[in-house]
């Protein structure tokens, strides 16, 4: 091969190299099947859950429990009772994923509980995604403490 064609067919397979990388490193950062099931009542929709869990999410846990084969489910449930009680349950469980599915298996989970007396609907939401990010938080440091 000449010294005029090898240059350049060096400089082309280089930038295919780093295509394909690239296209690695894409394709490995899928983000995690989240399945919400809260109370209408609490108004978590698809974009705000997304938003609380991903900022738990620690840098290691793609590798510890890649997102192909893991996915995650939330539950928060209650609301305001008749004497104006704010009550919160809220759930945070790691379960295996089977294609776009969750697997009824939990490998790790966490609870939270709370109630306010007196609090309006947007307080009381706003205690529901604390305790959910709460619960996540327990959930994750349980990750890493088993690591």
């Amino acid at each position: 091969m000449s010294k005029s064609v090898a240059g350049p067919c060096r400089k082309a397979l280089a930038a295919l190299a780093v295509l394909a990388a690239f296209g690695t490193a894409q394709a490995a950062k899928k983000d995690y099947l989240i399945v919400n099931e809260s109370a209408p009542s609490f108004a978590l929709d698809a974009k705000t859950m997304e938003a609380i869990w991903k900022e738990d999410f620690f840098p290691q846990l793609q590798k510890l429990y890649p997102p192909n084969k893991y996915g995650f489910f939330a539950l928060v449930d209650g609301g305001i009772d008749p004497s104006g009680k704010c009550v919160v349950t809220a759930r945070a469980t790691m379960m295996p994923r089977a294609g776009k599915v969750l697997q009824v298996k939990s490998v790790r989970s966490a609870v939270v509980f709370d109630a306010v007396m007196g609090t309006t609907r947007e307080k009381c939401t706003e205690l529901a995604k604390a305790k959910l990010d709460q619960a996540i938080e327990g959930m994750l440091a349980g990750i890493v403490a088993q690591k």
